[in-house]
């Protein structure tokens, strides 16, 4: 929140801010390009009823033209109008009056001036501004610091004007000794001066009023007030001023109502109104105020205000536009500003601002700080359905539906008996060995088709485990049968060892080239393993060989499995052959299909589903599925890492560290999301040296080296925090190809 105590104030007398002061001098040029002179005061004042202008103005020009006689009398006419108005300024205590939001400004001709003089004691207050202010407004608008500050230093009328345009160039070129200088300093010196030569100066008072307020010297400023009740003020501007001293001096809030109710419009007033109502909390109605207090013209310190505001609400964008504004003509409470300004540049990762501004405080200041409360949150580059697509976790989903589908192939004996029939042959023939062969080949094939039947019945009962106990015996009687082998990978498969299904899947693959099963076993393998376009390249294959396969020769179980192959493959659905599957294979495709789509919805009403794969679906995120995968395929590094970044995305952090657990080899990556894992749940001591072994295993890894400036700021080390940015200059932004990036909140104490 806004300062207490003695920093709770809010200079809201401004002068003109620098786009109003270009639009002024361009709205002059297209005056028949116009050189003026006019009097010194740029500051804009609100122009409710009664106001009044404490300046006295004219208006001569000299036009150009061709003709000679004419431009000579030109220069007699403002020879004339000078003398008149250095009459009327000798002769009238109080200017006369002006319409509303009258700005004037006259600049005489360009001439070679003399090298600057030192600093004199003014003579007699001139309200006329040279050329030099005026193109050193233009050199500042274009940027050209330097040459700018020359031009102010060679303005020889009103160089209170000047000193504050120097002081403000200071400040945005971070020197703060200058600034101070010229801002403060100096200004006050040259105003009081002015005030002893000229006691009717009444703006000079007003000015310098400013300056005591903002310097807390609020007894002169008390002494100025007392003057100007002497001095023929208007009532109005009198009455402001009193209300903003006894604000920020006396704690005075009644008398703002009152003054509300009849000057609505007043910068100071809704200026003092935002700022109660900021230190009061309440940010709806403190931006309210404020808006209108900065509507008519840049007020410094309400710039400031405004970007606590947008901070607090974490609008970190519209605070980085009000923060340069803030600095304008207002030297007060810099040291916060540049903290404010270090907090909102670093949590938009603007480094180098972020670095710049946290120099210009070349000490730690408690005091400023103290207001910043910092709370490390996690921000993601992406929404966690498009995280959800790009892991494929639905085609792993599809996946898995599919492998309930696959079945194993029954293993039958010939049909004709041949092998009997030939021991016959070799028996009667007197071939005892032959025939002796030809009965054990057939006694270990009657003996597997035993065994395949029993592992058909466990696989039956979903006894998956017994049912691939009987397949490997089978599979140790003929070893290198295809079938046999194919049915004991299958049996791996849905026993989830993917290690030693998929060791069998690519032996039958190379043993047997045309054989197209292997390779959908092989892409449910690959997809839960996190390999998508391998996935996807071994279903395109079985694609391949089902094509090249006669139709005759095509099995139905096969021909069935191709409908969904086409479906994973382009989402392409073969309807001839969809129609002739059976109801519950038809049910199953509806299964893949809402898979593939994210469908969580309907995956959730099918209990027959979420039985077989004992998943309770919850539908609104995909935390439950990798859950269940995470307990289904143990220890898949890849399942475990996606686990952790679900949790992540859910907020739940200390189920994000212990779902990493078990990793046989962290990467850099995987110590950086621990260590994000660890800080959220309160540990920035054991996240610190996560992130500190993330940078030892990475290579310039800027994500760790940022979470570490973000724990030394957190913990009030801004030298740690200055440490940590030096070296991400340094090495460059080389961020993780990570989707979630450790940020802070900037709360408002």
């Amino acid at each position: 929140m806004a300062e207490k105590d003695e920093d709770k104030q809010v200079i809201v007398i401004e002068d003109l801010d620098e786009d109003e002061q270009k639009e002024e001098d361009e709205s002059l040029e297209r005056e028949q390009e116009q050189e003026e002179e006019s009097d010194g005061d740029v500051e804009e004042k609100e122009g409710d009823e009664g106001a009044e202008d404490e300046l006295p103005s004219s208006q001569p020009f000299l036009k150009k033209k061709k003709n000679l006689i004419i431009i000579g009398l030109a220069g007699l006419l403002i020879v004339i109008i000078a003398i008149i108005l250095i009459g009327i300024v000798f002769s009238k205590k109080e200017a006369p009056k002006v319409e509303k939001k009258q700005k004037e400004h006259v600049v005489e001709k360009k001439i070679e001036h003399k090298k600057p003089k030192k600093e004199k004691r003014p003579t007699k207050y001139n309200p006329m501004v040279d050329a030099h202010f005026i193109n050193a407004l233009r050199l500042q608008e274009a940027g050209d610091y330097e040459a700018a500050i020359k031009e102010l230093k060679r303005a020889s009328v009103d160089l209170y004007l000047a000193y504050y345009s120097i002081g403000y160039i200071y400040l945005k070129l971070g020197d703060v000794k200058k600034a101070k200088e010229y801002l403060i300093d100096k200004t006050k010196k040259y105003l009081i001066l002015t005030i002893e030569n000229n006691p009717n100066y009444i703006l000079g008072y007003i000015n310098l009023f400013r300056i005591y307020m903002s310097q807390k010297e609020y007894t002169k400023a008390k002494q100025v007030l007392d003057v100007l009740k002497d001095k023929k003020v208007s009532k109005r501007e009198l009455a402001l001023m009193e209300a903003y001293y006894d604000f920020v001096v006396n704690k005075k809030q009644i008398k703002l109502y009152d003054l509300l109710d009849k000057y609505p419009n007043a910068p100071i007033l809704n200026g003092l109104m935002g700022s109660m109502y900021l230190e009061e909390g309440n940010l709806k109605d403190a931006e309210f105020f404020l808006d209108r207090a900065i509507k008519p013209y840049v007020i410094g310190t309400l710039c400031y205000n405004k970007a606590l505001i947008y901070a607090a609400k974490k609008e970190y964008k519209k605070a980085m536009r009000c923060i340069s504004k803030s600095y304008y003509m207002d030297f007060n409470k810099i040291v916060c500003k540049n903290y404010l300004a270090f907090f909102v540049f670093l949590h938009q990762k603007k480094l180098k601002a972020a670095y710049d501004f946290f120099q210009l405080n070349r000490r730690y200041n408690k005091e400023c700080y103290s207001h910043f409360k910092i709370t490390p949150m996690l921000s993601y580059s992406i929404s966690k359905s498009d995280y959800v697509a790009r892991k494929s976790i639905n085609y792993m989903l599809a996946a898995e539906v599919l492998n309930m589908y696959l079945k194993p192939i029954k293993f039958e004996l010939d049909k004709n008996r041949v092998g009997i029939k030939l021991g016959d042959l070799y028996e009667s023939l007197g071939l005892l060995a032959k025939a002796k062969e030809s009965y054990e080949k057939t006694a270990v094939s009657a003996e597997i088709v035993l065994l395949t039947q029993k592992a058909l019945k466990f696989y039956a009962m979903g006894n998956l485990k017994s049912a691939l106990l009987y397949y490997k015996k089978a599979l140790s009687k003929m070893n290198t049968n295809p079938i046999l082998l194919y049915n004991v990978a299958i049996m791996y498969l849905k026993n989830h060892d993917l290690d030693k299904a998929n060791s069998i899947f690519k032996q039958l693959s190379n043993a047997y080239p045309n054989f197209p099963l292997p390779h959908v076993g092989m892409f449910i393998v690959k997809q839960i393993y996190g390999e998508h376009k391998n996935a996807m390249k071994e279903i395109k294959k079985f694609l391949i060989k089902f094509r090249s396969i006669s139709s005759e020769k095509i099995e139905k179980n096969m021909a069935d499995l191709g409908v969904f192959a086409y479906f994973v493959a382009d989402k392409r659905l073969d309807e001839k052959r969809f129609r002739q599957l059976k109801s519950e294979d038809k049910h199953l495709f509806l299964l893949i299909k809402a898979a593939m789509n994210g469908n969580l919805s309907f995956l959730s009403i099918e209990k027959e589903f979420e039985r077989m794969i004992n998943l309770d679906i919850d539908t609104t995120n995909y935390t439950t599925v990798m859950e269940y995968f995470d307990k289904t395929y143990k220890n898949n590094v890849f399942i475990k890492r996606t686990l952790a970044d679900c949790y992540l995305f859910d907020k739940k952090y200390e189920k994000a560290y212990r779902a990493m657990f078990g990793i046989p080899q962290y990467s850099a990556e995987d110590y950086y999301k621990l260590g994000i894992s660890y800080l959220m749940s309160g540990y920035p001591e054991v996240a610190d040296n996560f992130f500190t072994k993330s940078i030892l295993k990475g290579v310039d890894i800027s994500n760790s080296y940022m979470a570490k400036a973000i724990i030394q700021a957190q913990k009030g080390d801004l030298k740690g925090v200055a440490y940590y940015l030096k070296i991400l200059l340094k090495k460059g932004m080389v961020w993780f190809n990570t989707y979630i990036f450790l940020s802070f909140d900037l709360e408002l104490r």
